[in-house]
């Protein structure tokens, strides 16, 4: 077994300094924990991309689980989870295709906000944004009927490209 040598004393130059990073870094900590609580508290944003949203849109599983997530989480009927968030402080927004399914009540409330181009592969595909308001909660309908405009939301032979455009228009 090898013993290893002894160490040359280091006459206080490494423990001094170790020590005084010690204390700047408690001190960093006592400036962030003073800072956070003297600041006003900022409001979460939360942004949900789906491709159903109840009432809106719903053929099972998708429209369930946004649904019930709230009730599971808080163990009673508390509505969407959207609603619940924005209920507990935070800005909301949900974003959604607009699906020609969409009940008409709902469409005629819709209010257009902007169109642009997304680029998609090697065209560009027209995209507007219409905004309803709903039980207190932001909802964006990403608009473009050749891909929206189906009858049905899912199950077609693109719906590959049909939601790399739905994604790429919330990014852009």
């Amino acid at each position: 077994m090898m013993d290893t040598p002894p160490r040359a004393h280091d006459s206080g130059g490494v423990s001094a300094r170790i020590t005084e990073l010690d204390a700047a870094k408690q001190r960093a900590h006592q400036e962030i924990g003073i800072h956070m609580t003297e600041s006003p508290q900022q409001k979460l944003h939360v942004a949900f991309a789906s491709a159903e949203a109840a009432p809106f849109v719903k053929t099972g599983g998708l429209g369930d689980v946004v649904q019930a997530l709230p009730e599971a989480l808080s163990g009673d009927v508390a509505g969407s989870l959207p609603q619940a968030l924005k209920a507990a402080g935070a800005e909301v927004v949900v974003l959604v295709p607009k699906y020609d399914t969409i009940a008409q009540e709902y469409k005629d409330r819709m209010e257009h906000l902007c169109d642009f181009y997304v680029p998609l592969g090697w065209r560009n595909e027209y995209c507007g944004i219409e905004r309803l308001n709903h039980l207190g909660v932001d909802y964006l309908f990403i608009d473009n009927e050749r891909y929206f405009s189906r009858g049905y939301p899912y199950g077609f032979f693109d719906d590959g490209e049909r939601f790399a455009f739905f994604s790429k228009a919330i990014v852009e």
